[in-house]
């Protein structure tokens, strides 16, 4: 059952974590990202998701590739209710941020949402750091905030009337 009413005070987390997965369940089978309706075989996971102290959610992820070649990062993440059901399922997508500047800044930029197609709805936004554990492995850190919902420009549209003795007329 997916929601798409969620809201990001809704969530319930505000991070999450993506390490490198061999992309093999333990029985050394596929783990995969989405197994396609058509019966194609779906994108072999290369990411494991976890949220820090909340094992109600989990997830995959796997680098895909855009209609325009752009290189990103997917994650289906589900969370599960008290029984543990998948009670609702989110992607994450992850894009390389080009207006990165400082090392301070996100690696990756990108949107969690929830619903599928025109029913999405972006939940938050998301900022992804590449961070190494204390054995030095590299993992990527996700921040998730509001979503950045941009002002209505007030003045747009309307007329503007301006007084003739604020006009700067040199002679």
């Amino acid at each position: 059952m997916t929601n798409a009413n969620t809201t990001f005070a809704a969530l319930g987390f505000n991070s999450l974590l993506l390490f490198k997965s061999n992309g093999k369940k333990a029985d050394g089978s596929p783990l995969f990202y989405r197994r396609p309706k058509d019966g194609k075989e779906g994108i072999e996971a290369g990411y494991r998701l976890v949220v820090p102290n909340n094992e109600a959610v989990s997830g995959l992820g796997a680098k895909m590739k855009s209609a325009s070649g752009l290189d990103f990062i997917a994650a289906y993440v589900a969370i599960h209710g008290e029984e543990g059901e998948k009670t609702q399922y989110m992607q994450l997508r992850l894009f390389p941020n080009d207006r990165k500047t400082t090392d301070t800044q996100p690696v990756y930029r990108g949107f969690l949402e929830s619903g599928n197609g025109d029913d999405a709805v972006r939940v938050a936004d998301a900022s992804g750091f590449l961070k190494q554990d204390k054995n030095g492995n590299p993992f990527l850190s996700v921040a998730l905030q509001e979503p950045y919902v941009k002002p209505a420009d007030e003045q747009a549209g309307a007329a503007t009337e301006s007084d003739p003795s604020d006009l700067d007329i040199p002679f």
